[in-house]
């Protein structure tokens, strides 16, 4: 697991994946429904993306983002909450 605390890490990561993957950008694009300019733009880290966009292009990847929530929190709770949503 990978740390990361900016939207440019995010970025550099999804990078060294998609490089490391042998896949250009119109690829992933593509594999993602978005255009070649947000992958750059989530590449370089632009502060504005879509956080779902950029999810989907994550995950594209293979790239699975986890919260690691804060002790005393009830993640049963929120787990329950997320199981209405998500199903």
């Amino acid at each position: 697991m990978i740390k990361v605390q900016s939207v440019k890490s995010i970025g550099l990561v999804a990078k060294a994946v998609r490089k490391q993957q042998r896949l250009d950008q119109k690829t992933v694009s593509l594999l993602s429904g978005n255009g070649v300019n947000f992958a750059s733009s989530v590449e370089n880290g632009k502060p504005s993306c879509e956080i779902a966009r950029v999810l989907n292009l994550l995950h594209s990847l293979g790239i699975q983002v986890q919260l690691d929530l804060p002790d005393g929190v009830d993640e049963s709770a929120i787990k329950a909450m997320l199981n209405k949503v998500d199903g």
